[in-house]
């Protein structure tokens, strides 16, 4: 008889390595993370980052996504999902420009079937020793329940930025840096009803900090004090996320997935500690520390993230072809007066996503390589000022493609018949370009290289005769 150890000294080993993952954060260079809690990470896995951004209608029994937790339900082994990245980009005005380098673990996840219901009427396929395919009466799911952990970076915030006001008083420069960060870690729960629909729902710890600095100079006069204000931010609180899946064959030929994922509004906690300090020059005309204006220590408050909304539609033909499109929205303008003091734009973004060989069914062509393409264009929550005063969002657009190659383990049970068990090695790049360097604005192209994996079931897990 053959048995399996449940998948318990996994999670322990993803629990003791959180305090490690959490100092690996990936980190950002865009002066538009600089805005709220920084610049946004949804959950995209590399799969789902080569789609451009495509995850709410994306369903498989061989991964599952955190941004949409109903396709957790759709899993039917034991699943580690990893994935590191680097990104290389320029920053850009109409004078000038820089480059800069990051690199990170992106993300680390585990789920697992927890409760399986079935009948016996499915006709499906396996491989005899000899590789023929022969046709069997294998189970039909009634009702399952997967559930499963993830870590990953929430937000990011990171690089510096320039802004110069001229006016007949004084002409001002604000030196703007940002660093920090907010960490999640997701329970995921999947509930499968048949073969076809899937109910989601996470609840997600957030912590993390985030220190902000601004040095407000006057270049062209001594006489006017320099001022250094320093905001240093703790954040902690609970999110939830709902999710539905649908995945219908309409024929033989072509089936059809939708996907709707819904994050309510979540309080986060904060602790603020804000320092003002005012700066002169000395005799030889290099600023000094003159005097502390303000000390905070460890305030008490709050603030208020957005809801955020998912909702997509996947067509599929034959197995060897998919074409997906999705819209996600979170309206930053809500919370405005909730713990915040600044100007913000709702974020909204569409994706189309296009897989060749979506494959994930025992038969021989799932040996073959999934290769994808993705397009995605988004208004983000960061803002600027046009000529008149008015507040405008700025612009990104985002271009990718990626490679799924399989790794397919032969495994033959202890009556001697044979299974094929499939995980993935992705790897996906990605061109992203946000702003413009007109109205004085800063232009980010950033190059980013993801490589992730997904193993399922066996690599990890011992089998036992007896």
């Amino acid at each position: 008889m053959v048995s399996y150890k449940n998948p318990i000294i996994v999670l322990l080993l993803f629990i003791a390595g959180i305090p490690a993952l959490s100092s690996a954060q990936n980190n950002t260079n865009s002066p538009y993370s600089y805005s709220g809690l920084g610049e946004m990470n949804h959950g995209n896995l590399v799969r789902n980052r080569a789609l451009g951004g495509l995850v709410s209608s994306e369903f498989s029994n061989n991964h599952y996504n955190y941004s949409n937790p109903a396709s957790i339900g759709f899993i039917d082994k034991t699943i580690i999902d990893f994935g590191i990245q680097g990104e290389r980009g320029t920053l850009s005005t109409q004078s000038s420009y820089r480059d800069f380098n990051n690199g990170n673990i992106n993300y680390f996840g585990l789920g697992f079937r927890v409760i399986s219901i079935k009948d016996r009427h499915k006709t499906d396929t396996i491989f005899n020793k000899d590789n023929s395919i022969k046709k069997i009466i294998s189970p039909s799911n009634i009702f399952s329940w997967a559930s499963g952990v993830s870590f990953r970076p929430y937000s990011s915030l990171g690089g510096d930025f320039q802004q110069r006001i001229d006016t007949n008083f004084a002409n001002t420069i604000f030196s703007n840096t940002a660093s920090g960060g907010l960490t999640s870690i997701g329970f995921n729960n999947g509930i499968k009803i048949g073969q076809n629909i899937s109910f989601g729902y996470s609840l997600s710890l957030i912590w993390g900090q985030s220190l902000k600095t601004r040095l407000v100079t006057f270049p062209d006069t001594q006489d006017i004090i320099t001022l250094q204000d320093l905001n240093f931010i703790q954040y902690n609180g609970i999110s939830h996320n709902f999710g539905l899946g649908i995945k219908i064959p309409i024929n033989k030929k072509i089936s059809i997935s939708s996907g709707f994922s819904y994050m309510l509004s979540q309080k986060l906690n904060t602790k603020q500690s804000r320092t003002v300090r005012s700066f002169d020059y000395t005799s030889q005309g290099i600023l000094a520390l003159q005097d502390t204006i303000m000390n905070t220590d460890e305030k008490s408050g709050s603030v208020k993230a957005p809801s955020y909304l998912t909702a997509g539609i996947s067509l599929e033909y034959k197995g060897k072809f998919s074409i997906g499109g999705e819209y996600a929205v979170q309206n930053w303008t809500d919370v405005i007066d909730h713990g915040w003091n600044s100007d913000f734009s709702n974020f909204n973004r569409l994706s189309f996503g296009i897989t060749i060989n979506p494959e994930s069914t025992p038969t021989r062509s799932m040996h073959n390589p999934e290769i994808y393409f993705g397009f995605n264009t988004a208004n983000l929550n960061a803002v600027y000022y046009d000529a008149l005063g008015n507040i405008k969002p700025i612009k990104e657009t985002g271009i990718s493609f990626g490679i799924g190659l399989p790794i397919i383990r032969d495994i033959y049970t202890a009556d001697g018949k044979r299974e094929k068990y499939k995980s993935m090695l992705y790897l996906s790049g990605e061109y992203i370009k946000r702003g413009e360097v007109t109205e004085g604005r800063i232009r980010e192209d950033l190059y980013r290289l993801s490589i992730g994996m997904s193993l399922t079931d066996l690599w990890f897990i011992k089998r036992k005769y007896r």
